[in-house]
């Protein structure tokens, strides 16, 4: 007779018998034929199980390191981290977010709770204290640029030339006074799928902004140039955005749009 264990991972969580049987047999060198074949297999099956055609990596680490792994490449320091969570693994994405320099908080409830605050609680989640690494890259950013002017000119020129570019391709480019290009998209779903297909299909994020940040009927792509944006940068936005409105069949608008 086999006695049940459950593992804390998170947990509690059942081990089947057939588990508990693989785990009770003879290991398999990974330099065997025998291994690779198996780690072949497993690797096409997990595609399967994820959804995935792109190649699946398995990391040699307890869940732990995945976790690490997903924040070490996916944020820098400085950006804000919210992670919402009721158990262990959650605690642990923000000691993980903090210690890689980012901004974190958490909030653990109840799902209702949760989403409550997320809707309708916006100051809880963006008013968290800046760290000390941000508050002195800010400081060196504003010390430096009490000398320069350069950065001010070059971001207000790519700006202009970013909402030129757009609306010369009849894309829907809201009017904006400031170095922000929203592109109306007018519904939170389709918002949401231009910004996943640009990244997904030409490597470009462009976050999507829905309700409450902005008014119902307002949602929008949100652009941000840079003064480290150039001009084939720029004209490989566009491309991207016309191949994406014509593939979700979104309108291209010829009427100028004003931003609130």
């Amino acid at each position: 007779m086999i006695r049940k264990t459950r593992l804390f991972t998170p947990g509690p969580t059942p081990l089947l018998p057939a588990a508990q049987f693989a785990m009770a047999a003879a290991d398999i060198h990974h330099r065997t034929p025998e291994f690779r074949a198996l780690y072949t297999r497993v690797l096409s099956q997990l595609k399967d199980f994820v959804g995935t055609k792109n190649d699946v990596i398995i990391l040699s680490a307890s869940g732990t390191g995945a976790m690490e792994a997903s924040v070490s490449n996916l944020t820098s320091p400085g950006d804000r981290v919210l992670v919402l969570t009721a158990g262990k693994f959650g605690e642990r994405w923000v000691d993980l977010a903090k210690a890689f320099g980012c901004l974190g908080g958490y909030i653990a409830g109840s799902r209702a709770l949760i989403d409550a605050v997320r809707s309708y609680a916006p100051g809880f989640i963006f008013t968290t204290a800046l760290p000390p690494s941000v508050a002195a890259a800010a400081t060196a950013a504003i010390r430096h640029l009490k000398t320069s002017q350069w950065e001010r000119d070059r971001h207000q020129d790519r700006a202009a030339r970013t909402k030129a570019v757009l609306a010369a391709a009849s894309l829907p480019v809201m009017t904006s006074p400031t170095h922000i290009v929203p592109l109306f998209v007018g519904d939170p779903e389709r918002c949401k799928e231009a910004s996943d297909l640009l990244l997904a299909e030409h490597g470009i994020y462009i976050q999507p902004i829905n309700y409450p940040t902005v008014p119902k009927g307002l949602e929008r792509l949100r652009i941000t140039p840079s003064p480290y944006h150039d001009d084939n940068l720029i004209d490989a936005l566009a491309e991207a955005l016309v191949d994406v409105w014509q593939r979700l069949r979104l309108p291209f608008n010829e009427r100028v749009l004003a931003a609130e």
